[in-house]
């Protein structure tokens, strides 16, 4: 917020612009590049959560906390199927990097 010029909120203020459109029309457009990056770093957080589950539930009673995650740790290490683990793992780097490209492009396009 401190990085926003005062000059854009003062001319806002001299072109008749209220508090809520100040904040959809100068605030807004002004996050936009850190928006987006917090969007996509959370997202991908998200995606590859793992260590919580582990930590707390060990998957959940029976399979109740069954993430994309969860289910390549479980392939992989308690099943030992390594080639299925990996391929697994794969896809979702995959997924995780087109969901990345579609934010991007969604939201980033006057970055």
């Amino acid at each position: 917020m401190k990085s926003i010029p005062d000059v854009l909120y003062r001319a806002a203020k001299v072109d008749g612009a209220g508090v809520v459109q100040r904040f959809f029309h100068v605030t807004l457009p002004s996050l936009r590049p850190g928006l987006v990056m917090v969007l996509v770093f959370e997202t991908m957080l998200a995606i590859r959560h793992f260590d919580l589950f582990f930590i707390l539930t060990s998957g959940g009673p029976g399979d109740a906390s069954h993430v994309a995650a969860w289910h390549v740790y479980v392939e992989t290490f308690r099943n030992l199927s390594f080639g299925t683990g990996s391929a697994l793992a794969y896809m979702m780097a995959l997924a995780t990097f087109a969901i990345a490209w579609v934010v991007i492009q969604m939201l980033g396009r006057r970055v």
